[in-house]
């Protein structure tokens, strides 16, 4: 006679709690992972196709951190699918309404969604060192960005290997271990998210800029700091799983974190090069400054308009100082740039000792320009950027003997 007995969980329910082994029906915490992570990818989606218009047809300058925030939503997106797939299998329910056979499947299928979980916020990271790179050309930072993406990269692939192999799901007595894996990784994510945040805002603090700017800057590149609460929100779920059997339930209460962390990280990267965008549809709105980098002996900042670079021909003692570099705040236009990084296709010239190069470029509303000039002990180089500024370092200043050519 065929058996008609009820499916059993896999841990007695609490007095009074009626299981409900219908597959069909979300839960609450089911219900909001879905919401949570529907409302934030409608953000990420719209910031990105943002992002890639500005890139693509207003600055021409598609890039590699443009891949790399592609790849990362992909992740995330891979991410919600596994995790709505499995919750056929328990993800997201009290384990008093998971049978034996449904966790068998919801294992097969935890590796995937813990590799689609750990790169989506490592891509965004890279995405993010990648921008920088094209910012700032200074060695020591360039050397930090690459130091710290490999940090980025060994840790997460060494989480992924360890999920994969020793401390896979699929080996008996191996929850522990899946439980310290994912809190180190969210330990690691906070850590590489503050000094992401870190390199950019000590860059900033050098620039001579007035105060409101430097505020919007440094609050422009700390738009991570949103990441970082929400991992250490999450942080929270995952040590509660350390002494809770009901694992599939707390796993989804911490997914629900999980998936608002990684959109939130794609809109916070993609908001960063969102400036030329936003000048070009609302012009007039937006005014740009010059970034400089001050000098111990610098004299008062000269303010100017467009098409500085010919009044510095006509008058260059203005402009000619050793330890002086100069700002300039402009506002409205529009204009088409070379590449990437914002520099044009400039000319070159050489007068006595001293040799100078001058890029100008017109973009999205400023002229932006790189400058160098050099000499036996004279190095001065200024790179505009995604922010559409221009950024000006000197690198082995001037000695006492030097005199402007």
């Amino acid at each position: 006679m065929a058996s008609n007995a009820a499916p059993e969980g896999l841990m007695p329910a609490p007095l009074g709690v009626i299981p409900d082994f219908d597959v069909n029906h979300y839960n609450s915490t089911q219900i909001q992972f879905i919401l949570a992570y529907s409302i934030t990818l409608f953000f990420a989606v719209i910031t990105l196709l943002l992002r890639l218009y500005t890139r693509i047809f207003l600055i021409q300058g598609f890039g590699l951190d443009d891949v790399f925030i592609i790849l990362a939503m992909i992740s995330s997106v891979a991410f919600f699918i596994v995790c709505v797939e499995i919750m056929k299998f328990g993800f997201g329910r009290h384990l008093w309404e998971v049978t034996g056979l449904q966790m068998a499947n919801y294992l097969d299928n935890l590796i995937a969604m813990v590799t689609t979980y750990i790169w989506a916020p490592a891509l965004t990271k890279i995405s993010f060192l990648i921008l920088l790179h094209r910012l700032n050309p200074i060695p020591w930072f360039r050397v930090s960005l690459y130091v710290l993406g490999m940090i980025i990269l060994i840790y997460t692939l060494t989480i992924n290997l360890v999920i994969a192999y020793p401390c896979s799901p699929l080996k008996p007595n191996t929850g522990d271990c899946l439980n310290h894996c994912g809190l180190w990784q969210a330990i690691l994510n906070i850590v590489t998210d503050f000094l992401s945040i870190l390199l950019p805002i000590r860059m900033v603090l050098t620039l001579k800029l007035p105060t409101t700017q430097k505020a919007i800057l440094a609050g422009i590149f700390s738009t991570s700091i949103f990441v970082m609460v929400i991992c250490v929100v999450r942080i929270t779920y995952i040590m509660s799983l350390a002494n809770n059997p009901d694992v599939t339930y707390s796993q989804g209460r911490a997914a629900v974190w999980s998936c608002v962390e990684l959109n939130v990280g794609i809109v916070c990267a993609s908001v960063i090069v969102l400036k030329p965008f936003m000048r070009h549809h609302f012009p007039g709105v937006f005014s740009t400054y010059v970034m400089s980098v001050d000098n111990s002996d610098a004299t008062p900042i000269k303010s100017f308009p467009r098409g500085f670079s010919e009044s510095k021909k006509a008058n260059p003692s203005e402009y000619q100082h050793p330890n002086t570099f100069q700002m300039a705040r402009v506002k409205g236009g529009s204009g088409t740039n070379d590449d990437g990084s914002g520099l044009g296709h400039g000319r070159s010239s050489r007068k006595g000792s001293m040799s100078t190069k001058s890029d100008e470029t017109p973009m999205n509303g400023i002229t932006v320009t790189k400058t160098v000039r050099m000499n036996s002990r004279t190095r001065k180089e200024s790179r505009a950027n995604f922010l559409d500024t221009e950024s000006t370092e000197e690198i082995n200043g001037p000695g006492p003997n030097y005199t402007p050519a």
